[in-house]
């Protein structure tokens, strides 16, 4: 969390309405204990499809929200069916196209290099 936090010595906590008075009275600060509670307690109160990402070249934390994905518009009898049009159109037995596409996962996640602690997103 200390990465991502980085605290506002200047954020007023309580500034009086009253002109008159804003004379006679000190500003009131957030202290460091009571920004990191709220930024604590914010990062662990995210809704669904939230996340609080820094990119290395910004020193702000942004909140996101990830793009919505729809469930799956077939029946399991449906999909069924059409896994099993797709093994014949391909001409091959289903149970040697599920293994194969296991296999390609697997290479797929021998490949790809482990997540930074920073990872580009290209657009």
């Amino acid at each position: 969390m200390e990465e991502l936090f980085i605290p506002d010595l200047d954020e007023v906590k309580h500034q009086v309405e009253d002109e008159d008075q804003q004379e006679r009275v000190h500003l009131t600060f957030f202290s460091l204990g009571e920004q990191w509670e709220r930024y604590t307690q914010n990062a662990q109160r995210l809704h669904r499809r939230q996340a609080l990402i820094q990119l290395p070249e910004r020193e702000r934390v942004r909140l996101v929200r990830t793009p919505t994905v729809p469930e799956r518009a077939l029946s399991d009898a449906d999909l069924e069916e059409l896994q099993a049009t797709l093994a014949r159109q391909s001409g091959r037995v289903r149970a040697e196209a599920q293994r194969e596409i296991a296999r390609r996962e697997q290479e797929r996640l021998v490949v790809e290099s482990p997540v930074r602690y920073y990872e580009e997103v290209e657009p």
